[in-house]
């Protein structure tokens, strides 16, 4: 299963940050992972900074199933899949010209 942590500075300085994942066991396994990222998210005085983001990928097991006991699976593994990234990246995006349109 897969999950996001993202997280922009704004412009007074706090943080949002956006922690998900496709289940409830995927979303626990990436707040674990907020704590292991490494990279410093940028920011200029007064603006809003890039959004810094990364992709994790979850493990999971299925757990004893009994009717009353919720969602019973469990984290096995979670890894970041690559290294954190900034978005909007710089990306060249081409004019009409020279795309032939």
């Amino acid at each position: 299963m897969y999950g996001i942590i993202a997280a922009q500075r704004r412009a007074a300085g706090n943080v949002w940050l956006v922690i998900s994942g496709l289940t409830g066991p995927a979303t626990y396994a990436v707040t674990t992972m907020v704590k292991e990222i490494s990279a410093e998210l940028p920011w200029s005085k007064g603006k809003h900074s890039e959004v810094l983001w990364v992709p994790v990928k979850v493990k999971i097991k299925a757990g004893k199933t009994a009717p009353w006991s919720g969602d019973t699976r469990e984290v096995v593994e979670a890894t970041f899949d690559g290294e954190p990234r900034l978005w909007p990246e710089d990306v060249e995006v081409p004019s009409e010209k020279t795309a032939g349109i």
